[in-house]
């Protein structure tokens, strides 16, 4: 049930059709694109279940941050709402969107000419480590924030904004095609730690500060009943712990898969470790096999 200061802002207003229409086409296509058309591609492979539902899952994200109430309170009211929109836009989608992308649809992009340079510099681990950095800080100064939030058409940029350099910043980790591969494993667990630093200076100011920043959620907070002071702080909050958990999920998940590995290597390695203890085992490369009719003993 919405407070009656947002429900009256329409339906349209509230829940974007457009947006709506937006994600359900883009799910259509991409449901064609691995089912019908996909022979049509160069290079095609099926795509698993779980990694179609995977980019479905991130679509649905998509529409939730951006179609539901959630985007007139971001836009209007509270900082709180503001955030979850960030880290839905940021921290859920972006891995979901890649992990259910397939290699062989993007590959055709990262091989154009023009833009092959462009995206192998953006993904770039610590490029687009720089990129996240700079666009997340910059967006969240009082100025620059209340500026876009006052021009509606500038915060729709920011968000999408966020979204290109935050898909940018988990393709080191989950790259879909080997064009630009992943980082090895010890890398990834390092590289995720160092995600976790961005928001940690704007946590500390937002929450630390003993008065609000912005005028557009003092006023619209003030209107829900709500302290602007508790709508920062929780903001804050909300943004940094949903962060720091989504992180840590994906680190314990890449360090069970990196032990999970070294182990199959060390099975590898020690099959014929096994059999050089025999003391009948002969490699097979040291095996001689007498021929009687060209030995000059016979």
């Amino acid at each position: 049930m919405l407070p009656p200061v947002v429900a009256h802002h329409g339906f349209f207003a509230l829940w974007h059709p457009e947006v709506l229409l937006f994600v359900i086409v883009l799910g259509i296509a991409y449901g064609e694109v691995v089912g019908p058309l996909r022979p049509r591609f160069r290079d095609s492979a099926p795509v698993p279940r779980s990694r179609q539902t995977s980019l479905y899952l991130s679509l649905f994200t998509l529409y939730l941050a951006l179609g539901t109430p959630l985007q007139i309170l971001a836009d209007r009211y509270l900082l709180t709402a503001h955030m979850i929109q960030f880290v839905l836009l940021s921290m859920v989608m972006p891995p979901l969107f890649l992990i259910g992308l397939p290699g062989w649809l993007i590959n055709p992009v990262i091989r154009n000419p023009r833009l092959h340079p462009i995206v192998k510099l953006a993904t770039r681990p610590g490029v687009a480590l720089v990129l996240f950095t700079v666009v997340f800080s910059l967006f969240q100064l009082p100025l620059l924030l209340e500026a876009t939030l006052r021009l509606n058409g500038v915060y729709i940029l920011d968000q999408y904004l966020m979204m290109l350099v935050s898909i940018a910043l988990w393709w080191p980790i989950y790259s879909p095609s080997p064009l630009l591969p992943p980082m090895a494993r010890p890398l990834t667990l390092l590289y995720l730690f160092a995600m976790s630093l961005p928001t940690l200076l704007t946590f500390a100011l937002i929450t630390l500060a003993d008065h609000a920043f912005y005028p557009t959620y003092i006023a619209g907070s003030h209107a829900l009943g709500i302290s602007s002071l508790t709508d920062q702080q929780v903001g804050g909050s909300v943004m940094k712990v949903a962060t720091m958990l989504i992180l840590l999920a994906v680190f314990i998940q890449e360090f069970f898969r990196w032990v999970h590995e070294e182990k199959a290597k060390e099975s590898r390695i020690s099959i014929p470790t096994r059999h050089m203890s025999n003391p009948l085992y002969r490699p097979q490369h040291l095996t001689v096999v007498k021929d009687h009719k060209s030995d000059p003993r016979s």
